[in-house]
């Protein structure tokens, strides 16, 4: 009982609610049903470590033969403790302080994290739960598969080492302090953001609007936007490169992406930006941000929300 009161945080008495079960017809109201338990408090919203829940679910067993002895329990502790402790280390190795938390809270629902990796989709999951703890923004299925097609180029069957999880984390990370400087923009979907060059190309193909563009995510370059322009029925990507607050293009700079919309050649032609349906450039203009408000965001210290507010 006490493990489930570290994994919970919860006092053992709140823990007993609706634990009462019956046992060769015997009413047990002081008990607690070790399955029941795993429907209740599922381990993977608690961030803990599968091989601890199980062994917490072990101790609870009403038959005292079934239950560990004392030196299993240590021994299990003592190995998850250095599994954990490897891969904490390989973590802060090779990650930034924000990263290596959010890698860490992923591994530690693995049954053996030592082995520095983590299957892709556990590694999605994670990212998605950060980046909506963080910002309050909820990835679709969609943008998760696009994601992952990204984190599937650094892993190896369907597997994410530390080490692929590090090289995406170096785009992530940069996208993360994007994001917040144009949260607003996006969460009304005007920056759709989590599309491929083709998703891209195939909403301006269909809308067929002249002058009208679609703003993504650089898979390329960290931090960056690129604007996919429609013009004289031609196809045409401007890569806006962060820097600081602000894009360059073709060795010009651009105080934020209001001011690359009115001066760039290319992109001062645009009349319409297409999200869920095209939206008049005027009206983009007075949503997005002025130079002056953007600020540069770090994603450590009070920023930084972590991964599961409960572990």
């Amino acid at each position: 009982m006490v493990f489930f009161e570290i994994i919970t945080r919860k006092p053992g008495d709140e823990i007993r609610v609706e634990m009462t079960y019956e046992i060769k017809g015997k009413i047990l109201e002081f008990g607690v049903n070790p399955e029941k338990l795993r429907e209740v408090y599922p381990p993977n919203e608690y961030g803990c470590p599968p091989a601890l829940f199980d062994l917490a679910v072990r101790c609870c067993n009403q038959d005292p033969s079934a239950r560990p002895s004392i030196d299993e329990i240590s021994d299990q502790l003592r190995n998850l403790s250095n599994e954990l402790m490897e891969a904490q280390q390989g973590a802060k190795a090779a990650l930034d302080f924000t990263g290596a938390e959010v890698w860490i809270s992923i591994v530690c629902r693995l049954r053996s994290p030592s082995r520095g990796e983590a299957p892709i989709h556990d590694v999605i999951t994670g990212i998605s739960q950060h980046l909506k703890q963080l910002l309050k923004i909820e990835l679709d299925a969609a943008q998760c598969q696009y994601l992952q097609q990204i984190l599937g180029k650094e892993a190896h069957n369907s597997q994410v080492s530390i080490i692929a999880f590090g090289n995406f984390w170096k785009w992530w990370s940069k996208l993360l302090e994007l994001i917040r400087k144009y949260l607003n923009v996006i969460k009304k979907k005007l920056i759709l953001g989590f599309i491929s060059p083709q998703e891209a190309e195939k909403i301006l193909l269909e809308t067929k609007l002249a002058d009208s563009f679609v703003v993504r995510f650089s898979t390329s370059v960290p931090g960056s936007l690129v604007l996919t322009c429609y013009s004289d029925e031609k196809i045409i990507h401007v890569l806006a490169t962060g820097e600081g607050n602000g894009f360059t293009e073709n060795n010009i700079f651009y105080a934020g992406l209001k001011e690359m919309l009115k001066r760039h050649s290319v992109l001062s032609r645009m009349k319409h930006v297409i999200s869920t349906a095209p939206v008049k450039i005027d009206l983009f203009l007075n949503i997005l941000p002025n130079a002056n408000t953007l600020q540069t965001y770090s994603l450590s210290g009070s920023f930084f929300v972590p991964f599961d507010k409960r572990t």
